[in-house]
């Protein structure tokens, strides 16, 4: 059952979980939530745990099953992104726009819609991923500067034209909430 009502952590209340409808529920079932088929309840333990008997996302996630240690522990770039988003999730639709957070304000939540619609990625022909600015073992942190891996491919002479002369990612990859109470960072680089 995905639950009705979520925990927000960053505002200590409770508040509608994002997908559930805002009006006051028919029954008393449906006022807990939505009940999930196997196959999303599968989705979601997929992402949410290594296995059930294992909260939280272990080494076996990205590298596969039965390793203690990955024997081959690199993941190539060109299949990082589709990696990634098993989990950070590529929505099953295609957007008509080259600027799907335009078509949909809530598509940002998806990274990697926004990076794919990148003129970064697109330019790179695959080089770009997420794994580029993101070391996948350690949480991503939206406050830290990416400013070195923007470097890697525009000199800083490129830069001076921009107002700014650190923290690309502030201006080039805004934050915005299209949900309530959820901030995203946009991966279309702009």
């Amino acid at each position: 059952m995905e639950h009705r009502i979520s925990q927000y952590p960053e505002f200590g209340r409770l508040s509608l979980t994002p997908g559930h409808s805002p009006q006051p529920a028919d029954s008393f079932d449906t006022a807990f939530g939505i009940v999930q088929s196997e196959v999303n309840a599968a989705r979601c333990f997929g992402c949410h745990s290594t296995t059930p008997a294992q909260p939280g996302v272990h080494c076996q996630r990205c590298h596969g099953e039965g390793v203690d240690h990955p024997k081959e522990p690199s993941i190539k770039r060109t299949k990082a992104v589709a990696l990634c988003a098993e989990c950070h999730r590529s929505p099953n639709r295609e957007y008509a726009s080259p600027e799907p957070e335009i078509e949909d304000p809530a598509s940002i939540r998806f990274a990697p819609v926004g990076l794919t619609a990148s003129k970064c990625y697109t330019a790179s022909k695959g080089a770009l991923s997420c794994v580029t600015c993101h070391d996948p073992h350690t949480d991503a942190k939206p406050s830290m500067s990416y400013d070195a891996r923007c470097e890697s491919c525009h000199a800083k002479e490129t830069r001076k034209s921009c107002p700014r002369e650190t923290n690309c990612a502030r201006c080039h990859m805004p934050r915005s909430s299209p949900i309530p109470l959820l901030t995203f960072t946009d991966h279309r680089i702009r």
